[in-house]
């Protein structure tokens, strides 16, 4: 008999990736935090932005899920900078992780300025 509810020691292919959220002016990514209920696995997480002249541009971070306030903060380069912002989580888990919420922050750093 299987129980529904383990994964018999076997790890999980997990894979999510949200659409490209507008950001309104072009700005820079400062953190991106996940809120989930712990647990005792490590994904990698993906982080893009693009839209502007700037370029896309896309970093990698591995984030360890097990803090015990369910939030995991990750702050990001200084180069992550764009009109939108993507973000993706990959990896092999044991422990069937649940998000709840991702937040990202942002700065604006240019909106309708012109020069002469």
């Amino acid at each position: 008999e299987v129980d529904a509810d383990t994964d018999e020691g076997v790890a999980i292919p997990f894979l999510f990736t949200s659409k490209k959220y507008e950001m309104g002016a072009v700005g820079r990514v400062q953190n991106v935090y996940t809120r989930l209920d712990p647990v005792d696995d490590d994904l990698v997480i993906t982080i893009q932005g693009g839209g502007s002249e700037y370029g896309e541009v896309s970093r990698t971070y591995t984030v360890d899920l097990s803090d015990p306030s369910g939030e995991v903060r990750t702050k990001t380069h200084r180069d992550l900078i764009g009109r939108w912002v993507s973000v993706s989580y990959a990896g092999n888990v044991s422990h069937r992780p649940e998000l709840r919420e991702i937040i990202v922050r942002y700065v604006p750093i240019r909106s309708g300025r012109v020069s002469l």
